[in-house]
């Protein structure tokens, strides 16, 4: 359990004191024999969550190379502070079962001292894997997610090249090792192929140009069988097309330097408006779309690559949910000529069938819209029309009829 607030909260275990299904002893061992220290909550108003126990994440980020040939960024290791964050406080994974893994904020003077370097990172994945070897089936837990920023190639060198590749080259890696690479896909393949986890969630921000004469280096994880019938499901977003750059600037306010596609994605993660206003949930389709508006309206040189297979059959892929999720609404205003006329507003370019119409009596007209779509406001009797889309950047969109 979550208690308390962001300014002060406490983990800890709780059962159920004496009959009462309203009361709970708070512990801070998963054996409920220590007490937990909760004397700096209050305990009236105070949130509690029930932690997605089942879930785990591994978060990179790498700014620093050590050759000239990689120069360094600003972006990854904030990137990657956020967004495990994100996951502690809107996905509720327990602070143990995140592992945040950021390069030093000191430039290298050697590839010895480039961290961190391919072998740290893998060990992330595998201890993972010594925890699922101790399971039954190797079954792991619900829902892992990984996010790896920093450079990045896509090694073709292979009989059998992964065109959907992209590779996060660690800091150890020059131009004469580009062999130093995680390959994300590959490593969420393994674990959502053996059914070792229900759902992985890979998110990469790394440059996905081609190196042909680079093999892609084989996951440094055991060589298991599956034991299960069952697969794990997926969402996999790569942050730009195959043989393109990933790009960092200036962004949010104030401005920092951020990946294009990690500000996007943390700024979606934490939009409320993207929320489904009835069930408060995020799910895979409505994150996709967004990705794939947004991110070429931030840098118009980049635009994702994502695999979110749909089916009807299967339930969504929900990524948070909101107590009390925001409607997203457009506040029309129209110019003064229009006193007396009738607006009516459409989805789409297609006016055969009007959402809502609405008297012009110099008031502005709110109404509710639903994020990444497309609509018209036209006004009755006469050729003016605005089109606007609810790209879901700010809570009300502002649209003006001149």
């Amino acid at each position: 359990m979550r208690l308390g607030s962001d300014d002060a909260f406490a983990l800890c275990y709780v059962k159920s004191a004496a009959n009462s299904t309203n009361e709970f002893a708070a512990y801070s061992d998963p054996g409920l024999k220590t007490f937990a220290d909760i004397a700096h909550i209050t305990p009236t108003g105070s949130v509690v969550v029930r932690l997605a126990a089942a879930d785990w994440a591994i978060v990179v980020g790498i700014n620093l190379y050590n050759h000239p040939g990689l120069r360094a960024l600003q972006g990854p290791a904030r990137d990657a502070e956020l967004f495990a964050q994100w996951v502690k406080h809107s996905a509720y994974v327990p602070d143990d079962q995140v592992e945040l893994v950021q390069s030093s904020p000191i430039l290298p003077t050697s590839l010895a001292d480039a961290g961190p370097g391919f072998d740290r990172v893998t060990e992330a994945f595998k201890k993972l894997a010594v925890r699922a070897d101790q399971k039954d089936f190797h079954h792991l837990g619900r829902r892992l997610y990984l996010f790896l920023s920093g450079h990045g190639i896509v090694p073709t060198l292979s009989a059998e090249p992964d065109y959907r590749d992209a590779a996060l080259l660690t800091a150890n890696a020059d131009p004469y090792s580009l062999g130093r690479h995680i390959r994300g896909r590959a490593y969420a393949e393994w674990f959502r192929g053996l059914g070792i986890f229900d759902e992985v969630i890979l998110f990469q921000d790394c440059c996905r140009d081609e190196k042909s004469n680079v093999p892609p280096t084989i996951p440094v994880l055991p060589g298991w069988k599956r034991q299960t019938s069952q697969e794990g499901r997926q969402f996999y977003a790569a942050p730009t097309q195959f043989g393109s750059k990933s790009w960092e600037q200036p962004l949010g306010s104030p401005a920092e330097v951020r990946g294009v596609f990690s500000y996007a994605l943390i700024e979606a993660l934490n939009n409320p408006t993207l929320y489904d206003p009835t069930s408060g949930c995020l799910t895979g389709s409505v994150l996709e779309k967004h990705l794939y508006t947004s991110i070429p309206s931030l840098n118009d040189k980049q635009s994702p690559a994502i695999d979110y297979p749909h089916d009807p059959t299967i339930p969504e892929i929900v990524f948070a949910k909101r107590a009390a999720p925001k409607q997203l609404k457009a506040r029309i205003t129209f110019d003064a000529k229009y006193a007396g006329l009738i607006a009516k507003i459409y989805l789409g370019t297609d006016t055969k069938s009007a959402l809502q119409e609405h008297p012009v009596d110099g008031n502005s007209w709110d109404f509710p819209v639903t994020p990444n779509c497309l609509y018209k406001v036209a006004v009755e009797g006469t050729e003016s029309s605005v089109l606007f889309e609810s790209n879901a950047a700010k809570e009300v969109i502002s649209v003006h009829v001149p």
